[in-house]
């Protein structure tokens, strides 16, 4: 099991003209690469965990305390 530290982040967003923080946790090359800026403690997690959209990032959404979902569905939306 390979694990990698990710952290909660906010970049400049030029089409609001403000700092946003981002919906993904980013490894802090990846980051880097994006200009952000740290905003949180890393959380080491799973590769498995890694997201597939973005090189570094996690996926939209991730919450480092919930644990990673099974792939076995467990609610219906109604």
């Amino acid at each position: 099991m390979a694990l990698f530290t990710v952290y909660r982040f906010r970049a400049w967003d030029t089409g609001n003209d403000q700092y946003s923080e981002s919906g993904r946790w980013d490894t802090a090359e990846a980051i880097e690469r994006v200009n952000g800026e740290v905003i949180s403690q890393g959380v080491e997690i799973d590769t498995a965990r890694r997201g597939s959209e973005v090189d570094g990032m996690t996926e939209l959404g991730f919450d480092a305390n919930q644990p990673p979902h099974s792939g076995f569905q467990t609610n219906v939306k109604r």
